[in-house]
C-alpha cells in the first residue's frame, strides 16, 4: 500500500506541477505609464499573451480597458526585442504606428498614424537610421513635407506644404544642412480669417 500512495502522491505532484506551469506562462504583467512593470493598482497597461511562435514569442499589450495597445513577435518574452512588423495601436483601436524589426532594430518601412486613422507619416529603416523617401502629412490629408533620408540624416530635394496642399518652401540639404537657395511661397492661396 505504501507504494501505491507514493505513486499515487507522485502523479498528484506532477498533474499540479504541470498546470502551474501552464497557468504561469499566461499571467497577467502589469506595466505603469512609462512602461515599468508595476503593480495593478500602479498599472497603465497589461500584457495578457505570450506565446512561443518558433524562434520568437508572440506578445500583445492592452490598454487597461482591455483595448489592444500593441501586437507583433519578440525574440525574448519579457525583454522586448522585436522581430518582423509591429503594430501600436490608440485607445480607440485605430492604428497608432506600423513598424518593421530585425532582431530589435527598426528595419524596413514605418508608417505612423493619426488617431482619426488617417496616415500621418511614413518612411524606411535600414538598421536603425531613416533612409529612403519620407512623406508627412497634415491630419486633412494633404502633404505637409517630402523629402529623402540618407543613414538618418536629411538629403536631397525637400518640399514642405501650406495645409491646403500648395508648396510652402523647397530646397536641398546635404547631411542634414541645408544648402544652397531655397524658394519660399509665402503665400498660400487660401484667404487668411482671424
Amino acid at each position: 500500500m505504501p507504494i501505491m500512495r507514493t505513486q499515487i502522491l507522485l502523479s498528484v505532484l506532477f498533474i499540479l506541477f504541470f498546470i502551474s506551469t501552464s497557468f504561469s506562462q499566461k499571467d497577467t504583467i502589469w506595466y505603469n505609464s512609462s512602461w515599468k512593470q508595476a503593480d495593478k493598482k500602479e498599472a497603465s497597461y497589461y500584457r495578457s499573451e505570450t506565446s512561443k511562435k518558433g524562434d520568437a514569442y508572440w506578445i500583445v499589450d492592452n490598454y487597461l480597458n482591455g483595448v489592444k495597445q500593441m501586437e507583433g513577435l519578440s525574440l525574448d518574452p519579457v525583454n522586448d526585442i522585436y522581430q518582423g512588423k509591429i503594430i501600436w495601436y490608440f485607445q480607440n483601436g485605430n492604428k497608432f504606428q506600423v513598424a518593421h524589426y530585425q532582431d530589435g532594430i527598426l528595419n524596413g518601412h514605418l508608417k505612423v498614424y493619426f488617431e482619426n486613422g488617417k496616415l500621418k507619416s511614413e518612411t524606411e529603416y535600414i538598421e536603425g537610421k531613416q533612409d529612403g523617401k519620407w512623406k508627412e502629412h497634415y491630419e486633412n490629408g494633404n502633404l505637409k513635407e517630402t523629402g529623402f533620408f540618407e543613414k538618418g540624416q536629411k538629403n536631397g530635394s525637400w518640399t514642405t506644404y501650406y495645409t491646403n496642399g500648395k508648396i510652402n518652401q523647397e530646397g536641398k540639404y546635404s547631411l542634414d544642412k541645408k544648402i544652397g537657395v531655397w524658394k519660399t511661397n509665402y503665400y498660400d492661396g487660401a484667404t487668411q480669417k482671424n
